[in-house]
Order: C-alpha cells, then structure tokens, then sequence
C-alpha cells in the first residue's frame, strides 16, 4: 500500500518538476544577474532596518510577553492607589500588585503548575480595613477552593484553609484582624448545597487560627460586616443578622412576596441598598433596621433590569447597573 503511493506520487511531482527545471534554465544569464543583486539589496535594507528598530522591537516582545490571562476581579486598597491580581506568569500562576500612579508591575508570589494543571478556581478577595492582609482563592498545591490569607506587601501566605470537594463564595471583614467567610459543598441526593460559615483570625503571637461556626445557614450570599462582631447576609426570602456571641439569628427584614436579588450595606450609614423583584420588575430599596424606632424601609427606583447596585461615597449615593442598557447610572440620596 505504502509503494503505491509513492509511485502515485513521483508520477504527480515528476513532471511538475521537470516543467520548472526547463523554465529555469530557459531565463537569460542577465535575468539571474538582476535577481540576485535585489535580493543583496533587500537584504542589506531589512538588516538595517532590524537594527534601527531594535528598541521598538524589544518593547514589542516584552508587551507580548507580559499578555497572560486574568483570573478573578482584581482588588484595590481604600485609597484607591494600588491594586492587585491573578495572572498567569512564566511557571503557572502569579500575585501581581500595580502603583496607579507608576504603572510598574510586581511580582509577588508565584506558583508553579504543570502544563496540564488548570488553573480555574483562582480569585482575590477585598483587602483588610487597613489593608494588610489579602485573602485569595486558590487552588494550586492545594485541594480546589482552599483559602489563603497573605501579606498584601510581600505576598507571603500567612494560613491557608484546604478541605476537598469545597468550594469559598463569599468574605466579609469584622476588623483588619479577623475575616468572616463562607464556603459550600454540594449535598446528598435530593438534598440542598451545605454551607459552612468560617471565622480567621489573627492571634496575639501573630498566627493565624481558623475557627468554624456552630451556626447552620441555607442559601447565604452576599455577607457583610454589620459591625466588629455581627455579621449580615441575605438569601431570597430576606435580610439576616448574626450575633457572633450569642449566635443569635435576627430577621432584618422579611421579602413578603418579592425576591431579594442582592443586597448591599453601607456601614458608615447603617443602610442596606436591597434589590428585590416581582412580576413587573425589579425595584431599590433602602432599609434601615430600626432599633427603639421602627424599620425605615423606602423604595428607591424601579427598572425591568437591575443587575446590581451599591451604595457609594459612604453611603451619600449609589450606582446601579441596568443590564438593558448597560448604563451606571449615580444618583445622590439628598435630591431623592
């Protein structure tokens, strides 16, 4: 079978080449003379070209070099002067941070991977209030999802938390020294994710101690820091508080027939910015959980299509995203 291609192919080729051979040598001795003085010619002005342009060509070999892909939202400090992220790097995986104000790149922490090693999972978490410490997602060297406390300066892994088969969504921080996190399972046949709420903090001798909450929580997202010891979260049915002392569970407020679809606080105002939805729409709302006084629950706006809102500039405004139009739009709570 083999030999029979090979002849078909020599008949093929055979005189296709003999064909440009006879052409070849058909071309006048002059012919040849101007062909190969152009190509002296072209030669001579790509080398000096080459060399003229060897600082732009470096520039563009290093812009190609530093293209890696993303992994996650990256994370700014409080004044909004530095920020960090994931991205691939020459060994598998880095912890870049960039000044603004510069421009300049470093590197902090590297992990190496394999070729074969994905590299999903990856995430940053917001810094500390004082922004010191950065949690991060990570899965490399580890079991998927574990979570990792670092020096936000150097980069240095201070505590990682690894269990298989868990997966983290969502942080929020009590003090710069102690995080509140949640991380879920799936459940048995038939039966919902389990969650799990995690408390890390910072010891007098400067380790870390993970410490995992007696409390049960179903459907828990977007967790907050009501104060240095109350934590707040949300689920479709309403808005919820834990006091971390008594682990008493409070009902801020009660959905009644709509569906909460996120919710934001602002803890300087005490406020949270709810986004709830029924059949006409999705509505924004402003809750204010009362103490000796009643709730203060007021509607904001309504739209066909808020995708999220947060409150801004301490709580004096907000933001909203409306998905139909892809427009942020910011509204000042004193003109409402």
């Amino acid at each position: 079978m083999i030999e029979q291609c090979y002849r078909t192919t020599l008949r093929i080729l055979n005189p296709a080449a003999n064909k440009i051979t006879a052409r070849m040598k058909g071309v006048r001795p002059g012919v040849w003379i101007i062909l190969i003085v152009m190509l002296l010619a072209a030669r001579r002005e790509l080398t000096g070209f080459y060399g003229q342009h060897g600082q732009h060509r470096d520039e563009i070999a290093d812009s190609i070099g530093s293209i890696g892909f993303f992994y996650g939202p990256p994370q700014a400090d409080h004044s909004n002067c530095r920020v960090w992220y994931l991205r691939t790097s020459e060994k598998g995986l880095g912890l870049f941070t960039r000044e603004l104000a510069s421009g300049k790149p470093t590197l902090l922490q590297e992990w190496e991977t394999s070729g074969a090693s994905s590299l999903r999972g990856q995430s940053l978490l917001p810094l500390s209030p004082d922004d010191r410490f950065l949690p991060l997602v990570v899965s490399i060297n580890a079991a998927r999802g574990a979570l990792a406390i670092c020096e936000a300066d150097s980069g240095k892994e201070l505590i990682r938390i690894k269990e298989a088969g868990w997966t983290v969504l969502d942080s929020a921080w009590l003090t710069p020294e102690r995080l509140a996190w949640l991380r879920t399972k799936p459940g048995g046949p038939g039966q919902p994710p389990v969650l799990q709420l995690h408390l890390t903090q910072r010891q007098p001798d400067g380790e870390w101690a993970d410490m995992l909450s007696r409390v049960r929580l179903t459907n828990a997202s977007c967790l907050t820091a009501l104060s240095s010891n109350t934590i707040g979260w949300m689920d479709g049915n309403g808005v919820y508080a834990l006091d971390l002392a008594s682990l008493r569970v409070a009902t801020l407020w009660s959905a009644q027939g709509n569906q909460i679809s996120g919710v934001d606080y602002c803890r300087e105002t005490r406020q949270f910015l709810v986004t709830c939805r029924d059949k006409s729409g999705f509505s924004l709302w402003r809750l204010e959980p009362g103490t000796d006084a009643p709730d203060d629950f007021s509607q904001l706006t309504s739209d066909q299509n808020i995708q999220s809102a947060q409150w801004m500039n301490h709580g004096e405004g907000y933001a909203q995203l409306t998905t139909g139009r892809l427009l942020l739009s910011t509204i000042h709570l004193s003109l409402l």
